[in-house]
């Protein structure tokens, strides 16, 4: 049996205009196709900085809070306890270290900010005169009793520090109302653990300067903890956390 030939004509050589037109065609769809990709690369990386920030316009604004700011926590004393009477009503805590982030845009995003906070527990301070009497609070504490109150506070049974060095505060969301006021879902990160308060903000913007003052309330149990105590329970702390944020600074 034989192998079937098949005869293969020899194609003809176009001319040279031709080429030349067929070479000018093809490098017009290859640099279609190299700016297409580009754009839509440039689309996708658009598209996944917008879902970091919900204020990525032009004309957004960033700043810091002052290192005079005042970021705290109270923390009631259980007064129903035997001991209660020894111990002051409540507990100060405020933070002295601090990196922030405040955003907003009045031109193209008036009704939304960004609020970030995160404290190292290492820079917390401890019922300090001062603080307390800022608060309107009484009951000053002495340099001892503080440092024994802030060894208690930075142990694994409650903040944790050597685990969870930080604590972090974020809005989730961060809405202007109609009468002008700020309705915030602020995230908050302690030993791990996340909780997320509805919270009003009174923030205002002028002239080159804003404040921003939020109070919210959690507990202990909101972060896996329970209320430190001592003395087998006849001293201890309320469930209760107040929260409070009075912060000013410049952009």
């Amino acid at each position: 049996m034989s192998d079937k030939s098949v005869s293969q004509k020899k194609p003809e050589r176009p001319e040279e205009g031709q080429g030349l037109a067929m070479l000018g065609f093809f490098g017009f769809v290859m640099v279609a196709l190299i700016l297409a990709y580009a754009a839509n690369e440039g689309a996708m990386g658009s598209s996944a900085h917008a879902e970091e920030s919900i204020l990525d316009g032009g004309t957004a604004v960033e700043a810091q809070l002052d290192p005079e700011s005042m970021l705290y926590v109270i923390i009631p004393v259980a007064q129903e306890t035997l001991f209660s009477g020894f111990a002051p009503e409540e507990h100060v805590i405020r933070a002295l270290q601090w990196e922030s982030l405040i955003r907003f845009d009045d031109r193209e995003n008036p009704q939304q900010c960004e609020v970030e906070l995160t404290v190292p527990v290492a820079g917390l301070r401890v019922d300090y005169g001062p603080d307390r009497e800022a608060l309107g609070l009484e009951d000053e504490l002495d340099q001892g009793e503080r440092a024994r109150i802030a060894g208690d506070m930075r142990s694994e049974d409650q903040l944790f520090e050597q685990e969870f060095p930080e604590i972090s505060f974020r809005t989730l969301e961060c809405d202007r109302q109609d009468d002008g006021s700020w309705i915030a879902a602020m995230e908050v990160q302690v030993r791990g653990e996340r909780a997320i308060y509805d919270t009003e903000l009174d923030l205002n913007v002028e002239d080159g300067r804003f404040s921003v003052r939020a109070e919210f309330e959690g507990r202990h149990q909101d972060f896996g903890m329970e209320p430190y105590s001592a003395f087998f329970g006849t001293l201890r702390n309320s469930e209760v956390i107040e929260f409070g944020i009075d912060g000013f600074g410049e952009f």
